[in-house]
């Protein structure tokens, strides 16, 4: 793919966006959603589905509630739950505006501009923006590498392995990692990695094949339509529903009119509930090799096979997001971690873990980022924004005009996904 590619060396906790946080003090806390809170906090947990920080504020001995500010990503669905509060309660809030992980003043300083987006700003007497006068810094600074073709690719993957050859003073080597907007650029240098930590005998044969999941994005309309359910699409529940346990895989093995075929782990054949789509989710299956050294991730919260640790058999929880190292391979074909945790062969739901969208990137923290920003990532953030709200079907005016593009280009981004989604499942 030609275009264009600038990488930039920064803190992650830089372009997370994660620069402010809302914040309730328990003795501000008023109403009838207040008290919920406070007694939910009172106990050691929080509101069902809000993600949190660690806190130690005055008088609140628990979890605080947390969420992105405005000019950053939009909230996911489980993030809905903070915006209205924050929107229609009416409730006092309080901002973190100083970014404390990144330790080199000149990036810090940048960035923070950056984040400050359209706001107004002088530059040698003329007017300018925040976000112009940001990267303006990151570009003197040597941040910003332009290239273009295959090469950039090359030169990135290049740059990563150099950068987690580096020690810290601790002796410890650097942790690096590679944000990429879109799924294509980060398989790209992923295959670049790889490629190169082969040629430094650093991955270790023989390669295991592994089946991953990829999730198909369906909307819940769209999971009750069997016309959409082809052969080797795989179902996991993860609500208990009539027939099914939570956890549960089974494969997709076609579709009459409105009734779909599932395949269970034992052959056994069963009928698919359509009417339960809320209560699981469809992923497409795709081919992932592993060799001992590659770094993997955890794209979905499940356990490990249960192993013995510290004297006991048990199994551990393994995060989303999580990234570990592969040690090896069992006699049964399940993937050993440097860690001790083993992962069932069959848990589907790894990728590798060198890149990263810049969503999932949020709340990291590493020693080194790189950045891919080819000429088709601009493009992608809109479109994921787009298909977003489309998923929680919001009208196509009020799309456009919360993003600032027009209808037109909005109605044809989610026909165009619409089709480009029939078409790769028929495929």
């Amino acid at each position: 793919m030609q275009g264009t590619y600038l990488f930039t060396l920064c803190a992650l906790s830089v372009f997370a966006a994660l620069s402010a946080f809302l914040v309730f003090a328990k003795k501000r806390i008023q109403g009838r959603i207040g008290r919920y809170i406070a007694t939910q906090f009172q106990s050691g947990s929080t509101p069902p589905a809000m993600p949190t920080v660690r806190s130690e504020s005055e008088g609140l001995d628990g979890m605080l509630p947390a969420s992105p500010e405005e000019s950053s990503f939009e909230m996911s669905i489980r993030g809905n739950a903070l915006r209205i509060i924050e929107e229609e309660a009416g409730l006092p809030f309080a901002k973190l505006k100083e970014v404390r992980r990144q330790t080199n003043a000149a990036y810090r300083e940048a960035v923070q501009a950056i984040s400050q987006g359209d706001a107004s700003a002088l530059k040698d007497g003329k007017r300018t923006t925040k976000l112009a006068q940001g990267i303006a810094a990151l570009n003197s600074m040597g941040a910003i590498v332009e290239m273009s073709g295959e090469e950039r690719y090359r030169q990135m993957a290049h740059d990563y392995l150099e950068a987690v050859s580096e020690r810290k003073n601790d002796g410890s080597a650097k942790s690096a990692l590679v944000v990429a907007p879109t799924q294509a650029e980060g398989d790209q240098i992923t295959a670049y990695i790889r490629a190169e930590l082969k040629e430094q005998g650093r991955l270790s044969a023989p390669e295991c094949e592994f089946t991953a999941l990829e999730s198909a994005n369906w909307t819940a309309a769209q999971r009750k339509d069997a016309s959409l359910y082809q052969s080797g699409l795989v179902v996991q529940f993860h609500q208990n529903t009539k027939g099914f346990k939570r956890g549960e895989k089974v494969e997709v093995l076609g579709h009459e009119k409105d009734v779909v075929s599932v395949k269970r782990d034992s052959g056994e054949r069963a009928t698919l509930v359509l009417a339960d789509a809320e209560r699981f989710q469809v992923y497409r299956q795709t081919a992932l090799e592993l060799a001992a050294g590659d770094l993997v991730r955890i794209t979905q919260n499940g356990y490990t096979a249960e192993t013995t640790r510290t004297g006991k058999s048990a199994k551990a929880r393994l995060n989303n997001g999580a990234v570990y190292s592969v040690a090896g391979f069992t006699e049964e074909g399940d993937i050993r971690l440097t860690n001790g945790f083993v992962v069932p062969k069959n848990y589907g739901h790894l990728n590798y873990g060198y890149t990263s969208t810049s969503h999932a990137s949020q709340g990291k923290t590493v020693d080194k980022i790189f950045v891919a920003m080819g000429q088709d990532s601009f493009a992608a953030v809109i479109r994921t924004k787009v298909l977003m709200f489309h998923r929680l079907e919001c009208p196509v005016k009020e799309i456009a005009r919360h993003l600032k593009v027009p209808t037109a280009e909005v109605q044809l981004m989610v026909q165009f996904s619409e089709l480009q989604g029939s078409h790769s499942i028929q495929g």
